[in-house]
C-alpha cells in the first residue's frame, strides 16, 4: 500500500519551507520592536536607514552627522554603529578619492566645534584605531575627521581645488569571522560653510 504524499500547501507547513535557516518564531516582531524603539529615540529617517542596512545584511551603520569648513580645513563628524550580535573592530579609515589627501582624526582638546585652538590634538588614523564597536546598535562611536582645504594647501590640480566631495574608505573586522578584514566606502559632501546648524 502506497502512502499519499503530504500536502505541503497548508499555511503552517508551506511557510516553514520558505523560512531562513535558524529562523526563530517572533524574530520579526522583535526586530520591529527594536527598530520602533530606535525610531522613537533617533527619528524616522535614521530608523528607516538602519532598517535598510539590517535588511541588506550590513555589519556597520555609518552616519554622516556634519560637514563644515573652518579656516584651512574641512571637518566631518561620523558615527559608526555595529549591527550584529558580536563585536566589530573599526580597523582603519582613509581617503580613497582624492587618493593623496591627508586625513587626520581628532584625539583630544576642548569639547567644542572650534578645532582651530592650540590645545586640539589631531593624529593619523592609525594612532586611534583599531576601535571596538560593541554589539549594541544604540552604542555609536563618533570620529571627527579633518582634511585640508585643497585650494590653500598648494595642490596643483584644478580638480582638487573644485572638489565638492570625498570618498572615504574604512576597514573593519568581525569577531565571529576568520579571514581578511572587510572594506567599504562612503561618499561625503564637503560643505563650504562654517555654519553648523
Amino acid at each position: 500500500m502506497s502512502e499519499t504524499p503530504k500536502d505541503t500547501s497548508s499555511a503552517a507547513e508551506g511557510q516553514a519551507d520558505h523560512l531562513p535557516e535558524g529562523y526563530l518564531p517572533g524574530i520579526e516582531q522583535l526586530a520591529t520592536t527594536v527598530i520602533a524603539s530606535f525610531i522613537a529615540k533617533h527619528g524616522p529617517a535614521v530608523g528607516g536607514a538602519m532598517y535598510k542596512a539590517l535588511k541588506g545584511d550590513d555589519v556597520l551603520f555609518v552616519q554622516i552627522e556634519k560637514s563644515w569648513k573652518d579656516a584651512d580645513y574641512y571637518y566631518i563628524a561620523l558615527k559608526f554603529r555595529n549591527l550584529i550580535e558580536h563585536g566589530v573592530y573599526l580597523e582603519d579609515i582613509y581617503v580613497l578619492v582624492p587618493n593623496d589627501a591627508p586625513l587626520a582624526v581628532f584625539k583630544s582638546g576642548r569639547n567644542s566645534m572650534d578645532f582651530s585652538n592650540e590645545d586640539a590634538t589631531w593624529v593619523v588614523p592609525s594612532e586611534l584605531l583599531p576601535r571596538l564597536l560593541p554589539a549594541e546598535a544604540d552604542s555609536a562611536k563618533q570620529l571627527l575627521l579633518r582634511i585640508p582645504d585643497f585650494t590653500r594647501e598648494g595642490y596643483g590640480e584644478k580638480a582638487l581645488a573644485k572638489l565638492n566631495s570625498i570618498t572615504l574608505g574604512y576597514q573593519f573586522s568581525r569577531l565571529d569571522k576568520p579571514g581578511p578584514d572587510l572594506k567599504k566606502d562612503i561618499v561625503i559632501r564637503l560643505r563650504k560653510s562654517t555654519n553648523l546648524s
